[in-house]
């Protein structure tokens, strides 16, 4: 059964703090053994997009039921109009039914999200402060000594990987201090017309945004939780031209 992932990293296609669903169970396991990524649970997300799944199934089988060949002389085509306006009325009121319940509770995760969100901290201990400050002072003085922009893509490729040592505390008292090297990068990117270095530095920050904090994260996660659970009504609607009793270029 295929899964969700939260990215912490960014890893081939997946960028950083992507929510990423549907994804193979075998792929999934080698990003959370990587660390790029963590399996993460979608709520009620996945029950609603099974009762919708469920809704459209029945549909479907009522409708090749209703159009199957019969023997009986009274099943007509507009017996079987009739037939299938009723199943297609069943069909559209459980899936609106379905999806407008959804949104309610999505507003409600999201909401709590938010919250657990904004009252999520991290602890910052005085060991974790010498420690960004030291990192942030070596980055900067090597950066600043840097004669060329090779040395200095080699300098922010080594920041990346040691930052990645760091634990939440110390990566979040360095995001205090990341500022004036960015500043200082840009500048020399500018300078030595050497637009690869932005994209280091980017791939750098990233590194120190790579916190591991589910309760801090928890807002980017609700916000990609899919806005619908009625994928297969939608989709049938479009293929019937929008108006879902619509049949084959027949309206019933």
């Amino acid at each position: 059964m295929d899964q969700s992932i939260f990215m912490f990293q960014d890893e081939g296609n997946y960028e950083q703090h992507a929510l990423i669903r549907g994804i193979a169970p075998e792929e999934a396991e080698r990003l959370v053994t990587a660390g790029k990524a963590t399996k993460i649970s979608l709520g009620d997300y996945d029950s609603f997009r099974k009762q919708a799944e469920k809704v459209h199934a029945d549909y479907q089988k009522a409708e090749a039921r209703i159009n199957g060949k019969s023997d009986n002389p009274l099943h007509t085509q507009e017996y079987k109009d009739y037939e299938l306006r009723l199943e297609i009325d069943n069909y559209e009121a459980q899936t609106k039914a379905i999806q407008s319940e959804y949104e309610a509770k999505r507003a409600e995760m999201v909401a709590a999200a938010k919250a657990t969100a904004a009252r999520a901290t991290v602890n910052v201990s005085e060991a974790d402060k010498a420690t960004a400050e030291q990192t942030a002072d070596r980055l900067a003085l090597n950066i600043a000594g840097a004669s060329n922009a090779s040395d200095v893509s080699t300098i922010l490729a080594k920041a990346k990987e040691d930052i990645g040592y760091l634990s939440d505390g110390q990566k979040t008292a360095m995001q205090g201090r990341i500022a004036p090297i960015l500043t200082d990068v840009q500048s020399k990117a500018a300078k030595w017309d050497a637009k690869q270095l932005n994209t280091s530095a980017r791939a750098m920050v990233s590194s120190v945004q790579d916190l591991r904090n589910l309760d801090l994260l928890a807002g980017k996660v609700a916000n990609q939780i899919p806005h619908s659970v009625d994928l297969e009504f939608r989709q049938l609607k479009t293929v019937r031209g929008g108006d879902i009793r619509k049949i084959k270029g027949r309206k019933i």
